[in-house]
């Protein structure tokens, strides 16, 4: 995916900033918690949802990653959203839920998977989890889509 870098406007400036960390520490963080919880679920598993959901959620917002204070040369530039973007802190409070389940949601469905083998599947079921991922993206979208306040006036 290639996001368009935009030039700062004072009216975009948003404070304070509180960078999170680039994607790549946080999906080691969730892999660690993940991992003692008895998920089967690998990081780079973890990072491939992780990368999903964030450009998911660069359908509704512009991530902060995007701007630069400095004039954009050429008019239209682009990066590559990776692994190694840093995002902050709001941003992955709102994806978070939706990475979660999304985990959620691919363990589910493994556990289902190896019930054939005789396994004992434990947790939730795939279309549980289904459900709560559909609900997290929804609620995503509602927290992500934000705008300057403005008003209107009418000429008669």
């Amino acid at each position: 995916m290639q996001l368009q870098v935009i030039c700062r406007t004072p009216a975009e400036t948003q404070y304070p900033y509180a960078i999170r960390g680039t994607i790549r520490q946080f999906c080691q963080a969730l892999y660690d918690e993940l991992l003692t919880s008895g998920y089967s679920l690998l990081l780079e598993d973890i990072e491939m949802l992780a990368l999903q959901d964030v450009k998911l959620y660069a359908g509704w917002a512009r991530l902060d990653a995007q701007y630069t204070d400095e004039p954009v040369m050429p008019p239209m530039s682009f990066f590559a959203l990776t692994l190694d973007i840093s995002l902050l802190a709001d941003e992955w409070a709102i994806v978070l839920p939706v990475i979660r389940a999304h985990c959620d949601l691919l363990q589910a469905r493994r556990m289902e998977g190896s019930s054939a083998l005789g396994v004992q599947p434990f947790g939730i079921s795939s279309s549980e989890a289904n459900q709560a991922y559909m609900m997290a993206i929804e609620q995503m979208k509602k927290e992500a889509f934000s705008h300057t306040p403005f008003s209107i006036d009418w000429d008669d």
